[in-house]
């Protein structure tokens, strides 16, 4: 998935015209619709396959952002909805690797709607993205790949 976007931004800076024997996206739908959506796709990527995954049970990669101290989409939105609590900023600061503080910290990222708040804006982002391939006349290659993504997502139970 990675390397989708790569691609794009690839074409982008190369000047690219096709790319396995299909017009390049920004020759297509202009350069500024291009890294809008390669943004969205990396957005989408980063913050429902990686790292802050609840089902995710994997000791050594489960909540990376946890262990790195990073202030991810859901951290934010948990702290600005509740700038109180204390607890998700100690966890951050402590960088730790073990599973079980991990998994308290997305018991509380999920009891402040962090992951429902998440889920609505990217569907909602989704939505918008598809009117506009609707509205610039289609892309198929492009709606396969959300279709691909979204169908990833939903195996994945976020």
């Amino acid at each position: 998935m990675k390397f989708l976007f790569l691609a794009r931004f690839d074409d982008i800076q190369d000047e690219a015209i096709m790319r396995n024997g299909f017009p390049v996206t920004h020759s297509v739908y202009g350069l500024h619709y291009s890294i809008n959506a390669a943004n969205y796709l990396q957005f989408l990527a980063c913050e429902k396959l990686i790292n802050l995954h609840p089902m995710d049970t994997n000791e050594n990669s489960y909540c990376d952002d946890l262990t790195e101290g990073k202030m991810s989409f859901l951290i934010i939105h948990a702290l600005r909805n509740n700038p109180d609590d204390k607890k998700i900023i100690n966890i951050l600061k402590q960088r730790s690797k073990n599973i079980e503080v991990k998994r308290y910290c997305v018991k509380i990222l999920e009891s402040y709607g962090s992951f429902k708040y998440a889920k609505d804006v990217l569907d909602e982002l989704e939505e918008k993205m598809r009117t506009e391939i609707d509205r610039l006349g289609g892309n198929p290659p492009f709606v396969k790949l959300l279709d691909d993504f979204r169908n990833k997502m939903l195996k994945t139970h976020i």
